[in-house]
């Protein structure tokens, strides 16, 4: 009995010690979302064991979960977002990342704790991650229009763009939600950028429905954006004051452009504006000056 008792002692013993040279810490990219919006969780292993960790896609080796006011909780297990197997070495640390939106599809304002499990192979002693937390938060909708989605059939699908602002830090946020209408659940919900409060967006559908906005992000400058039904950015640029600001028109034949400002280069455009090449050769020139006339 008492050889038994040790061998449970000693056991235990090595789980403990495995597990606290086995860190996880699960970090997010924002401290508020809207409702529907993708929320990356980057979860940070750590092993410090001396020994290789082998996790298998089918073992649930990392599980999720969110505690949101008022006492309720839900969780969710995830799979590999790769479908692979997954090693670590020692000493080493990984990031995986992971949406975990579609998993709890949180619809409910307020503040919310998130917290990961990792189990170890061969271990039965969870490890914990420290709490993150973040918002819920509710746009205010400033702009709706529904519309039907192409090659979809008779009568074709129907989508809803609608522009919500939201409170961030202390300044305005714009976003993009794409809903359903006969059902009001949030296909895709896209952060735009920033806004001032003193100027409200443009919205235009093109002969697409591409949504085309336009919408001031500064004291002198706008951000001008095309976006598809499917919520992805097919355009991106800023444009600045000059004589007059920029204004989305529309010409004769339907196309949406931009009137007016002075197009200024950011970072974040779409398509990236192209590398400068530096190795190329120089342009053919000449400096024979041709001598006087007689």
């Amino acid at each position: 009995m008492k050889r038994h008792c040790c061998w449970l002692i000693c056991v235990a013993a090595l789980a403990l010690r495995a597990s606290a040279q086995v860190s996880v810490e699960a970090a997010l990219d924002q401290e508020q979302y809207l409702p529907g919006e993708a929320m990356e969780v980057a979860v940070k292993i750590s092993n410090r064991s001396g020994e290789k960790l082998q996790f298998s896609r089918t073992s649930e080796w990392l599980t999720v979960r969110i505690e949101g006011d008022g006492g309720y909780m839900a969780e969710a297990s995830s799979e590999l977002p790769d479908g692979a197997d997954f090693s670590l070495d020692s000493p080493r640390m990984a990031t995986k990342r992971l949406n975990v939106e579609p998993y709890f599809h949180l619809t409910k304002p307020g503040r919310h704790k998130l917290s990961v499990r990792l189990r170890l192979p061969g271990y039965e002693q969870p490890i914990l991650s420290p709490v993150k937390n973040f918002d819920i938060v509710t746009g205010t909708k400033l702009w709706e229009q529904e519309f039907g989605l192409p090659d979809t059939g008779h009568p074709p699908k129907v989508r809803s763009y609608m522009l919500q602002q939201a409170n961030y830090l202390k300044h305005l946020e714009l976003y993009l939600r794409i809903t359903d209408p006969r059902e009001q659940l949030p296909l895709h919900v896209v952060r735009l950028g920033r806004m001032v409060s003193f100027g409200q967006p443009t919205a235009l559908l093109d002969r697409r429905n591409d949504l085309h906005i336009i919408f001031q992000n500064g004291a002198r400058s706008w951000r001008y954006c095309v976006l598809t039904p499917e919520g992805n950015f097919s355009l991106r640029q800023t444009h600045a004051m000059s004589e007059n600001r920029p204004r989305l028109v529309v010409d004769e034949q339907g196309a949406i452009s931009i009137k007016g400002g002075l197009r200024a280069k950011s970072a974040d455009d779409l398509p990236p504006e192209p590398e400068p090449d530096f190795l190329a050769p120089p342009p053919a020139t000449t400096n024979h000056v041709a001598p006087p006339p007689p």
